[in-house]
C-alpha cells in the first residue's frame, strides 16, 4: 500500500500558515493615551502622553481643540490653557479616521474671585464677595489701596469715604495670588436738608441758639450756607449760631450746595430781667476825656452801671422859620423834594430852607466841637438863628441838640439840615449835635443822646446799625470827643440798649433804686468815688400793672478815683 500521508499534512500546515498571515494583515493600528483628562491653570501647558498599538514608526497623530478659546493643542500634542471653561480635544492616527480619542481640558480660573458693584456714595456702603479655592473656607485677607477715599473691613464690607478711585485688593492667605478691583465713590446730591436745635435752650431775646443740620443722603456735601428771613429779629453765622435779637417769629434757613433748602422757625419770647440783666455794666468806666474845641480840655468821666438810662428825653422843640426869602426873592424850594440843582442854589443860603427829604436812612452823630463852659443846647439853638452862623460857617443847620439836661429840636426830621457835608447826608439823614461843653456831664449827654437816636429808630423803621458818624460822609473827625477818646462804640451800646427797651420792655415800667446812693444814683449813674475800688448794688424793677412785677440785684465794682 502507497503513504500518501506526507503531502497531505504539508497542505495542512500551508492552510494554517495562510491564515495567520491573513489575519495579520487585517489588524489596525490603535491609539493609547495615557491620560484622558487634563486641569490646567490659565496660561498653563501639558503634553499629551499617547502611543500607537499595532502602528509603524512612521505614523502621524493628530490633534485638534473644539474650543479653542479655552484651549489649543498644537500638533505635537502639547496643550495650552488660554480661558476659564472646558475644551474637548481630538486625537486619531492619520489615516484612520475610526482611531479618534477625546481628551477632557478644563480650565481652572484664577484662584482668587472677586464681585460686587463697582461704585459706592459717599458715607454709605456696599459688600463685596471674594473667594479663595485654595483656602479651606475660601476666605481671604481685605485691603483698600486708597483708605482716604474708601476703607474696606474684614468681611469685604467698603465704605465711600471720599470722591475718588479706590484700589479694593484682596489677598489669598494660603498662596500669593492677589486681585485687585476698582470701586468709584461718587458724592451724592444733597437731597434734603434737617435743621435741629443743639441742647434745650431758651429761646428769648438776646440769647444765642446753636443749630445742627444734616444733610441727606449721608454722603453728600454736609457744608451749607446760613440766612435768617429776618435779620431784625435774629441773625445766623456761617456755623448756625443764632443771635435772637428782638421778639417775633423768624426762619433760620440752611441752603446746600445744590441750592436744597431747610428751615426751622424759631419763636423769640421775651423775658424783661434778662434784658434788663444784659444791660448792667460790672465795671463802669471813670477816665479822663479829652474834649474838642478852640482848645483841648480835660475832664474827668463817670459811666454808668447800666447802659440803659431810665431818666427823662426832656425833648423841647424851637423849631427855626422858614427862609422866606433867597438872593432878595421869594425861596421857591418850600415843600419841594430835595434835588441836586436845588442843593446848590439853597446850600448855604438858608438855615432852614423848607426843602424836604427824598427820604429818611440814617441818623448822624455829631458833637458840637465847642468846649466852652456854657455850650449847651440852648446856646446852640440861639447860635443857629444867629448872624455868627452865617459870618463863620455859612448858614449850618441840624435837626436836634443834646446836653445833659434836655434835647432842644431846631428841625422838623422831613426837612433837609445842612449838616454832613455831602448831598446824601442832606437829602436822606438826620443830625443831631451833642454838647461838650466844659463842665457838663458827658455821660448823661450821651445817655440822653442814645434816648433820642433809639425813639428815631423806632419811628422811621431804622436799626441801630442805620447810625452813622460824620466821618463816614464827609471823612471829617466828627464825633471829635468820642472818636479820639475811643468811646464811640460805647456811645453806640447805650443806644441798642435804649432801642431794646424801647422795643421789647415798651408798657412795662422800670425803676431803679441805688443800694448806695453816696456813690450811685437812682439813674445807675456814678456820682462820687473814692480812692479804693468799692462794689455798690442796685435793684431794677420790672412791671407793666397787669401782674408782672418782677425785680433783680446786681453788683458792679467801681474803680478808685482815678
Amino acid at each position: 500500500m502507497k503513504k500518501v500521508w506526507q503531502p497531505l499534512a504539508v497542505v495542512c500546515v500551508l492552510f494554517v500558515l495562510s491564515i495567520f498571515l491573513l489575519s495579520c494583515k487585517n489588524v489596525k493600528p490603535e491609539l493609547v493615551l495615557t491620560q484622558t483628562q487634563y486641569q490646567l491653570e490659565i496660561g498653563e501647558t501639558a503634553d499629551i502622553d499617547y502611543s500607537i498599538k499595532n502602528g509603524k514608526d512612521d505614523m502621524i497623530v493628530l490633534f485638534s481643540s473644539e474650543n479653542d478659546e479655552v484651549a489649543t493643542v498644537d500638533e505635537a500634542g502639547k496643550i495650552t490653557a488660554h480661558e476659564e471653561g472646558e475644551a474637548v480635544i481630538t486625537a486619531l492616527i492619520e489615516g484612520y479616521p475610526d482611531s479618534g480619542k477625546t481628551i477632557l481640558v478644563t480650565v481652572l480660573g484664577f484662584p482668587l474671585t472677586l464681585e460686587g458693584e463697582d461704585s459706592v456714595y459717599v458715607g454709605e456702603t456696599i459688600a463685596l464677595a471674594a473667594t479663595d479655592r485654595d483656602s479651606a473656607d475660601n476666605s481671604v485677607l481685605w485691603e483698600s489701596l486708597n483708605p482716604d477715599v474708601a476703607t474696606v473691613d474684614d468681611f469685604g464690607v467698603v465704605t465711600g469715604v471720599a470722591p475718588g478711585v479706590a484700589v479694593i485688593k484682596i489677598s489669598s492667605k494660603i498662596t500669593a495670588a492677589a486681585l485687585e478691583k476698582e470701586i468709584t465713590v461718587i458724592k451724592p446730591e444733597p437731597a434734603s436738608v434737617e435743621i435741629s436745635i443743639k441742647g434745650n435752650p431758651r429761646i428769648i431775646v438776646l440769647n444765642e441758639i446753636r443749630l445742627n443740620h444734616k444733610i441727606a443722603p449721608a454722603g453728600a456735601n454736609q457744608s451749607v450756607t446760613w440766612r435768617s428771613s429776618d435779620e431784625n429779629i435774629a441773625t445766623v453765622d456761617n456755623d448756625g449760631k443764632v443771635y435772637c435779637r428782638h421778639s417775633g417769629s423768624v426762619d433760620i434757613i440752611a441752603v446746600a450746595e445744590n441750592g436744597v433748602e431747610g428751615k426751622i422757625t424759631l419763636n423769640i419770647e421775651v423775658d424783661p430781667i434778662e434784658i434788663i440783666k444784659s444791660f448792667h455794666v460790672a465795671n463802669p468806666i471813670a477816665k479822663y476825656v479829652t474834649t474838642y474845641g478852640n482848645t483841648e480840655k480835660t475832664e474827668l468821666v463817670y459811666g454808668s452801671v447800666s447802659r440803659y438810662w431810665p431818666g427823662p428825653l426832656n425833648l423841647r422843640q424851637q423849631i427855626i422859620d422858614i427862609t422866606a426869602e433867597i438872593d432878595g426873592a421869594p425861596n421857591p424850594y418850600i415843600g419841594k423834594v430835595m434835588t441836586p440843582e436845588i442843593h446848590q442854589a439853597a446850600e448855604f443860603k438858608t438855615v432852614r430852607s423848607g426843602v424836604l427829604k427824598s427820604s429818611i436812612k440814617n441818623i448822624i452823630y455829631h458833637d458840637t466841637g465847642n468846649n466852652n463852659y456854657g455850650a449847651n443846647a440852648a446856646m446852640h439853638a440861639a447860635y443857629i438863628v444867629g448872624p455868627d452862623n452865617f459870618l463863620s460857617y455859612k448858614a449850618r443847620s441840624w435837626h436836634y441838640t443834646v446836653d445833659d439836661a434836655e434835647v432842644v429840636q431846631h428841625l422838623p426830621d422831613n426837612e433837609v439840615a445842612w449838616q454832613g457835608d455831602t448831598y446824601a447826608a442832606y437829602s436822606t439823614t438826620i443830625g443831631i449835635e451833642t454838647c461838650v461843653d466844659e463842665g457838663s456831664d458827658l455821660y448823661t449827654t450821651w445817655h440822653r443822646t442814645a434816648k433820642l437816636m433809639a425813639s428815631l429808630l423806632v419811628k422811621y423803621n431804622l436799626q441801630v446799625s442805620d447810625i452813622k458818624q460824620h466821618y463816614d460822609y464827609s471823612g471829617k473827625n466828627c464825633p471829635q470827643t468820642l472818636r479820639r477818646n475811643n468811646l464811640y462804640a460805647n456811645a453806640i451800646s447805650l443806644v441798642e440798649a435804649e432801642y431794646l427797651a424801647l422795643t421789647e420792655l415798651d408798657g412795662y415800667t422800670i425803676t431803679f433804686t441805688s443800694n448806695n446812693l453816696e456813690y450811685v444814683d437812682n439813674y445807675g449813674r456814678i456820682i462820687k468815688l473814692i480812692d479804693r475800688p468799692i462794689r455798690v448794688g442796685y435793684l431794677v424793677t420790672v412791671s407793666d400793672g397787669k401782674g408782672y412785677n418782677e425785680s433783680v440785684f446786681l453788683y458792679s465794682d467801681l474803680p478808685a478815683k482815678p
